[in-house]
């Protein structure tokens, strides 16, 4: 979204909101009816956001039908303001008179009220949880639900399924077992209940190893995707002060000798408190750059890529920025 000032985010967040809505009442025309499609179309441009969840809501229940809601990365925008030092701003649209706040308030009525039947929200560290929570209480935090574990990654199931897909010729200099070890040791080993009994591979990662070995039979020139490298910059913008940067290379430090981590996992942090010591290494959590270990509490890097991240991203940061 556009993240320019407040003005232009609230005018996209609007547009896109709209756009959603008119979506669902194009698609579903037939089951919400013609005459709410009509009226949505004509009213909804000069109309607040909660007017409008209020007229899905209106054409749902008339109708007899529930809505599903899904919101992807919830918390790109919070975090790409905050990466960039604007924390106030984060703060204005989570407050109880921000547009924000408001949109996931409104939600809420309509889950109340019968129109909304379900929610799913995904988002990659939970800050603005705990600003939302007060106004959307109806959350339940699936992401280290045992259940789950292997919901969003590859098993070695389906790993060696894919490799047996993969023509025999590509196997001239590693045999198919030999391939999949090597899979296993660059991109298995995350683990989000510490009672799992079976870790996952990381999905995009496979996706794009495989990319390269299917056409030609050869591993990539570079093991790590550098889509995926890209997107820890933005940990360098919620990782500020040099007390956050301190504890960093306490961290890399405790990691490199111990080969694991011990804290609490921390579920929601506000802005203020991001950078405590389980804080801080929560956030290497969600961000994928530490796994579940064997018992509570123990937290692991979980394989060679993610090793090499430790130490050629984390500490190059350290080292660009004194």
């Amino acid at each position: 979204m556009n993240t320019a000032n407040m003005e232009s985010l609230q005018k996209d967040f609007h547009y896109r909101v709209r756009a959603s809505i008119k979506e669902v009442f194009s698609t579903y025309i037939s089951l919400l009816g013609k005459e709410s499609y009509k009226t949505f179309l004509e009213k909804s441009e000069n109309m607040l956001i909660s007017q409008m969840i209020n007229e899905l809501k209106s054409a749902a229940m008339e109708s007899g039908q529930k809505i599903y809601t899904f919101i992807d990365e919830y918390d790109h925008f919070a975090n790409k303001l905050a990466s960039e030092g604007r924390e106030t701003f984060v703060k204005d649209l989570v407050s109880r008179t921000g547009f924000v706040r408001e949109f996931y308030e409104q939600m809420k009525i309509a889950s109340g009220e019968g129109a909304l039947e379900r929610f799913y929200i995904t988002g990659v560290s939970p800050i603005m949880l705990d600003e939302l929570s007060s106004g959307f209480n109806i959350m339940s935090d699936m992401t280290t639900h045992l259940n789950f574990n292997e919901m969003l990654g590859f098993t070695e199931g389906e790993v060696k399924d894919v490799l047996d897909k993969v023509s025999d010729s590509c196997y001239t200099d590693k045999n198919k077992e030999e391939v999949f070890q090597d899979l296993v040791n660059y991109y298995n080993g995350y683990k989000f209940n510490s009672k799992a009994t079976k870790t996952i591979f990381n999905s995009d990662m496979v996706l794009y190893f495989f990319q390269y070995f299917d056409d030609v039979g050869k591993y990539p020139d570079e093991i790590l995707d550098l889509n995926v490298k890209t997107d820890y910059s933005k940990l360098r913008g919620l990782i500020v002060g040099s007390s956050g940067k301190e504890q960093l290379k306490e961290i890399i430090q405790e990691l490199n000798i111990k080969n694991e981590l011990t804290f609490r996992l921390v579920h929601r942090f506000t802005f203020e408190n991001r950078l405590g010591p389980d804080e801080l290494r929560s956030l290497l959590y969600f961000f994928g750059l530490l796994t579940m270990g064997n018992f509570p509490g123990q937290y692991v890097a979980p394989n060679y890529v993610i090793r090499v991240l430790h130490w050629e991203y984390l500490q190059k940061f350290l080292e660009e920025s004194g």
